[in-house]
């Protein structure tokens, strides 16, 4: 199937995704050239939001979409598998976070979070623990973002 047919069909059903991919792989692209006319075509309000900064109003009606998202409930994991002597999270960007989970937590509509780990690790144990948002508890799918490429998953 289809990505854009598995995350429809799971927000038609009132879910909500985490889109879970490498950096710099192409999920923005694809959430803004591919994911978002083909929801439209199927009549469904669309709200995009490139980070937590720009939900300055909240959508009441149809889906949200939101880039850049963060969670910290494999954050363990995370820094365990940390390579740098820096830590993962810098004290600043963890307070950017939570900031955003304030603004998270007042979307009550079905939304897709994109949000990005490095390598096959991080994202395999993505995929096995999350089964929430740190931010409201709401129950949430992780779908995978991978590509083919000349036949080739990237």
């Amino acid at each position: 199937m289809r990505l854009e047919n598995n995350i429809y069909n799971l927000i038609n059903r009132k879910k909500s995704v985490f889109l879970v991919g490498k950096s710099n792989s192409g999920k923005t692209y694809f959430i803004k050239n591919e994911l978002i006319p083909f929801l439209k075509e199927k009549e469904m309000v669309v709200s995009y939001f490139s980070d937590g900064d720009q939900i300055t109003s909240l959508p009441q009606k149809g889906i949200a979409v939101i880039d850049e998202v963060e969670t910290f409930q494999d954050k363990e994991f995370l820094e365990k598998n940390n390579t740098t002597k820096k830590p993962y999270h810098t004290k600043k960007y963890a307070k950017k976070v939570n900031s955003w989970f304030k603004k998270l937590k007042k979307v009550k509509i079905p939304t897709i979070y994109i949000i990005t780990r490095n390598n096959k690790n991080e994202i395999e144990h993505f995929q096995k623990i999350i089964k929430t948002t740190d931010w409201d508890n709401r129950k949430v799918k992780v779908v995978v973002f991978t590509r083919l490429i000349n036949n080739i998953k990237v």
